[in-house]
């Protein structure tokens, strides 16, 4: 019953919302027929919609850091996250991260270390100089940084292992 009500907080449906919806099993049952059939749990009308990554990869390089002048912070780098299968390539994603997760990510993640992520999807356009063409390409733009890897891992960097996450929302 927690994950099925963690997931419905975090969908944004919480306390009364998920009041009457029956007991134990058959309350499980309510909340996600009503979540996932797009219907109104207890009042909420039209809240459903998602857009959340959790990926779990292998930096691909170095991260690339701007700083700008209003103040903010950019990093941007690559992961790298492995299939079910070790006869496939590992998929890769592009991630940018703002803030103070940015400066983190800056000072401790290094090629190859292990992180995981949460964020949203989003697709960069751009206008090619070269030839004009409009181009696109997917990008996960992170909220939550989690540095997964051991210290072997992140040699170089001053990241000393175990799991830390980081958050641009200012949770930590």
């Amino acid at each position: 019953m927690d994950s099925i009500l963690f997931l419905a907080n975090r969908l944004g449906y919480s306390g009364n919302y998920l009041q009457g919806y029956g007991t134990g099993i058959r309350k499980q049952v309510n909340i996600v027929q009503a979540i996932f059939a797009n219907r109104s749990v207890k009042g909420i009308e039209g809240r459903m919609s998602l857009n959340i990554v959790h990926l779990v990869g292998r930096a691909g390089s170095d991260p690339q850091v701007r700083y700008f002048d209003s103040g903010s912070v950019l990093c941007e780098f690559n992961i790298a996250v492995n299939r079910r299968s070790r006869d496939e390539q590992p998929d890769w994603f592009s991630l940018k991260i703002w803030g103070k997760t940015a400066e983190v990510a800056a000072n401790y993640v290094r090629k190859g270390g292990l992180v995981g992520i949460e964020g949203t999807l989003v697709i960069d356009t751009w206008q090619d100089r070269a030839t004009g063409v409009n181009r696109s390409k997917p990008v996960i733009n992170v909220e939550r940084l989690d540095l997964l890897g051991s210290k072997r891992d992140n040699e170089g960097g001053g990241y000393q292992g175990g799991s830390q996450s980081y958050s641009s929302s200012g949770e930590f």
